[in-house]
């Protein structure tokens, strides 16, 4: 007989957790990736102040577009759907570690950027390069933290 796979406690909710958390991040990424481009389109950003509240203010409308994306893509999967793509992601090691490294980078970037009396929109923008910089480090790390395969 067949074995049932591995039942994911609260798929609906890991997988809303999941495109949450990727929305957030791919928008800090597009955000921080984008102010060079749009400085020199649009003649500069006048200060850092303005690019870190560009940034901040780019991260949240990339995040939000990222995010009815995931959303519409979500409810368009039925119960099996969810509870594959949960326990897909349960078990992706490199997904958990790009989560890992891009939410601790964002929350130190963005904390520090709160405890200086960093503006709102100009924290939001360091907590985006955060977890742009937390990306960047596992994609930059990946290799080195994959165990060597055996040649045997």
């Amino acid at each position: 007989a067949a074995t049932e796979p591995e039942r994911i406690d609260h798929a609906p909710a890991r997988l809303a957790w999941h495109i949450a958390k990727k929305s957030l991040q791919m928008g800090a990424v597009l955000a921080v990736f984008s102010t060079p481009i749009r400085a020199r389109v649009r003649g500069g950003l006048a200060s850092k102040k303005a690019a870190l509240v560009y940034i901040g203010r780019a991260s949240i409308a990339c995040s939000t577009a990222l995010l009815a994306a995931g959303s519409a893509r979500f409810f368009s999967l039925d119960a099996v759907g969810i509870e594959d793509r949960a326990y897909r992601l349960e078990h992706n090691q490199g997904q958990n570690r790009t989560d890992m490294f891009a939410g601790a980078a964002s929350t130190a970037a963005g904390l520090a950027a709160v405890l200086a009396g960093v503006a709102p929109l100009a924290a939001v923008g360091v907590a985006a390069i955060g977890s742009s910089a937390g990306v960047l480090a596992h994609v930059g790390t990946a290799r080195l933290a994959r165990p060597a395969a055996s040649s045997g």
